[in-house]
């Protein structure tokens, strides 16, 4: 794909809000339809990861303005204005620093979007920027301590941050930053349910490997059943440990 006329623009911009209306429109339907099989209405989840958007924002010492990356593309059907908002993106010295916010209390899952994303703001400014720093900062729902990593996706090197959600609460609270916490803690409430069933999922599909184990069959070579089960185990082995 290509791209030209790459500039950073306000989430004020009228050509970006209109193409967000747009967007949330064609994505009405299928957001609907995973919030029923969370027992979750979208807005209250995205209320939460606004509300939490917005302190990790505050906390890391805000955003410059223009954070939303306005480009056009061409896909082989011709030009097409797109956009793409950031999260936290400060310019200073030199060097670009683009950050994307997850909650969640699957880290694994939530890293591995982050970083896509990241990958993705990347590619569209790598020509305009020489130095672009990228971080995710994760807000566990689940964990209590801070946790900081370093590593390269897809050749990029991204660092990642962790925030139990204790502390970055104790920060607005101390800081006199307003937000709903009946929302937040519903959205935290959730999330740890559909982890525990997911682990729940995945404990039982060990228990069955390990019975096939223990009881092999006489005069039968259980490698390749052995095999099946242990593939179908790791398949759904949740990417998160729990606490």
């Amino acid at each position: 794909m290509k791209i030209r006329n790459v500039e950073m623009v306000s989430t004020k911009d009228e050509g970006y809000r209109n193409y967000v209306r747009t967007m949330i429109a064609k994505s009405r339907k299928k957001t609907a339809m995973r919030a029923t099989e969370s027992k979750v209405e979208p807005d209250l989840i995205m209320a939460a990861s606004r509300y939490l958007e917005y302190l990790v924002r505050r906390k890391l010492g805000g955003s410059d303005s223009n954070r939303v990356i306005a480009y056009e593309i061409n896909d082989g059907f011709g030009w097409s204005q797109c956009y793409l908002e950031c999260d936290v993106v400060r310019l200073k010295e030199g060097v670009l620093s683009v950050t994307e916010i997850k909650a969640s209390s699957n880290n694994g899952r939530s890293t591995y979007k982050g970083c896509k994303q990241l990958k993705r703001i990347y590619d569209i400014l790598k020509e305009e920027y020489s130095k672009i720093s990228l971080q995710v900062v994760l807000v566990d729902y689940s964990k209590e301590e801070s946790q900081s990593r370093e590593f390269t996706f897809c050749d990029v090197p991204i660092s990642v941050t962790s925030y139990p959600l204790n502390e970055v609460l104790s920060y607005a609270d101390a800081n006199g930053i307003r937000y709903d916490a009946n929302t937040i803690y519903a959205a935290q409430q959730s999330a740890l349910i559909k982890k525990q069933k997911s682990f729940e999922q995945w404990q039982k599909r060990i228990d069955v490997l390990k019975s096939k184990i223990q009881q092999p069959d006489e005069g039968h070579d259980n490698s390749s059943d052995f095999a099946n089960l242990l593939s179908q185990a790791l398949a759904s082995f949740p990417s998160y440990s729990m606490q």
